[in-house]
């Protein structure tokens, strides 16, 4: 069932203060973007004007929690999701390295920055698949979430490519700009902030576990979704 569709700038929803989570849980599809992929979701959410449009994320809503918190699982979207977050961790470490140097303002946007990767996007593990724990564990390795379970963030895995695809991109961005290194850095996060994304709302049928979705059912969910770059 079609609850709603609606757009929103990502500096809504990825804010501390926002009442959305989502929530990713492992069985429901790998994490299999690469270079080409992030690549191009890279060079568009870093482009001049900003305002990227990220596409569709189809979420069912699932629950209000004590504290007010509207939690989505996650239908179609993760790709798109699990790489922003991997920038922003990117950011995040960055950030974490020149701490030290900032000033009060920059100090609370690298808080902002921690806090929204606490909490705006959680991954649910569920064993033996792991390919998304990786990403957990990269949130430890960072210091955003303690843990006493042995983490698996590896070398090998597609989420450990991906932060160091990122960070040397950043990097580039950095060396190439005539602002300090924070500026640059934090200018990125700016340009993310003026990215869009539609939310699709559907509800889960009551006797259904099916986590899958035939976009060819919705003819405004596929319209929408083929209306500019599908990142």
């Amino acid at each position: 069932m079609i609850n709603r569709i609606k757009k929103y700038p990502l500096s809504q929803l990825l804010r501390p203060e926002s009442d959305v989570v989502f929530q990713i849980y492992e069985f429901q599809r790998r994490y299999n973007w690469g270079p080409l992929q992030w690549d191009g979701f890279f060079k568009n959410l870093t482009r001049a004007k900003g305002g990227h449009y990220l596409g569709t994320i189809v979420c069912r809503t699932k629950s209000v929690d004590s504290f007010g918190n509207k939690k989505y699982d996650v239908v179609d979207g993760l790709q798109r999701l699990v790489t922003l977050c991997i920038i922003l961790s990117t950011l995040y470490s960055m950030l974490r390295e020149n701490k030290e140097f900032m000033d009060d303002e920059q100090l609370a946007e690298f808080n902002r920055i921690r806090l929204i990767l606490k909490k705006t996007v959680s991954i649910i593990p569920q064993k033996p698949n792991r390919h998304l724990g990786a990403y957990n564990s990269l949130l430890v390795e960072l210091g955003i979430f303690e843990s006493d379970e042995e983490t698996y963030y590896k070398k090998e895995s597609r989420v450990f490519r991906a932060f160091s695809y990122f960070r040397e991109r950043i990097e580039e961005l950095v060396d190439f700009s005539e602002e300090p290194a924070i500026t640059t850095i934090l200018r990125i996060f700016e340009q993310i902030n003026l990215a869009v994304v539609n939310i699709f709302e559907v509800s889960k049928p009551k006797d259904s576990d099916d986590y899958s979705l035939d976009r060819s059912e919705f003819p405004l969910l596929q319209a929408n979704m083929n209306n500019g770059n599908e990142y």
